[in-house]
């Protein structure tokens, strides 16, 4: 079975690379492509949307782990929920959606992976729980619709949200695997083989961008994989949000600090804490590889951690942001140049 698999993830990692290669082809001759302005990290037209390849290869390869017998979540519906989200993002890389719009589906579709898979307790500590009802999914729901969105919000630099992505479901998936929920880790695994395809063309400097099918795919699946291994007991939902720390508290505290500034905070900006970085040292890799160090070096272990204690769980969520936050802070993020 580890020799199928194996084989499975060298095929999927093949076919993105090649599909993306063609992508790009494609969106050149089209001249589809991201044009570079004052908001802009980048310096040369370059094509967008490559993230499309990505989720179509990867919603196949669960389709068929599905149809072989994988037994992934209600998958009809958890597919249709992410197809659409990424179906909705590809449109916005080439026309422009109102925000309007693209929120009122990303609800409906947060509606319909929570109706699909609902939310159990959460506990914030030994004693303090919150029981699953309407305030809770309410919870969920939003919280959906925000970690798709951040993942947007955050891939602005050659690399970053690819390799957060990939971070994400190695330890994620690999964790899953190591404790026995081999059908939750064969997402990640796929997703995995994905990445790494797509990385081919995205590593800095990069050649093509993922664009919004890719990001709003990204934040939308790992928030379904948090949901669904916390309900199943297999990893709590502090585990997730430790180990997407970086994404999470770069978006937020950027966009809290604009939004009190009395900022649109949908619209464009260079002002988060990775472009912040990036621009003071004039390299995208060195924040890939900033990014990825710490998340080694701080984020996994705590995340292991909060497994390991999980009545501590969102204590030691709190403890694996605070240096983040600080980091934050001192870069400036959120604030006018």
């Amino acid at each position: 079975m580890e020799d199928q698999l194996i084989s499975s993830l060298a095929l999927i990692s093949l076919t993105v690379g090649v599909g993306v290669a063609l992508f790009r082809l494609t969106a050149l001759r089209l001249h589809i492509v991201d044009v570079p302005n004052s908001r802009s990290m980048h310096h040369l037209p370059t094509p967008r949307g490559g993230g499309m390849v990505v989720v179509v290869v990867w919603v196949i390869a669960c389709t068929i782990g599905a149809y072989q017998g994988a037994g992934l979540l209600p998958i009809l519906l958890i597919l249709l929920a992410i197809s659409t989200v990424s179906i909705v993002g590809a449109f916005d890389d080439f026309y422009s959606i109102g925000i309007k719009f693209r929120l009122s589906i990303q609800f409906l579709m947060a509606l319909l992976a929570v109706f699909s898979e609902g939310m159990i307790d959460i506990t914030f500590g030994p004693t303090v729980i919150l029981e699953s009802g309407i305030i809770l999914n309410g919870l969920t729901v939003i919280g959906l619709v925000w970690l798709l969105n951040l993942f947007n919000f955050m891939d602005g630099t050659d690399g970053l949200a690819a390799c957060e992505s990939l971070f994400i479901a190695i330890a994620g998936g690999s964790f899953l695997f190591w404790i026995g929920d081999v059908v939750t880790a064969r997402w990640l695994f796929y997703l995995v083989a994905c990445m790494l395809g797509f990385l081919v063309w995205n590593f800095p400097p990069a050649r093509v961008f993922m664009g919004d099918s890719g990001s709003s795919f990204l934040g939308f699946f790992f928030g379904i994989v948090a949901i669904t291994t916390h309900n199943t007991g297999s990893a709590t939902i502090w585990f997730w949000l430790i180990l997407m720390g970086v994404f999470i508290v770069d978006a937020t505290f950027t966009l809290l600090r604009r939004f009190l500034r009395g900022e649109r905070v949908y619209e464009a900006h260079k002002t988060h804490a990775f472009q912040r970085v990036a621009s003071r040292y004039k390299s995208h890799l060195t924040v890939m590889l900033a990014t990825i160090t710490f998340n080694i070096l701080w984020l996994l272990p705590m995340a292991l951690l909060s497994q390991w204690h999980r009545d501590w769980g969102f204590l030691l969520c709190v403890v694996a942001y605070t240096p983040l936050v600080w980091l934050v802070h001192k870069s400036g993020a959120g604030t006018r140049d």
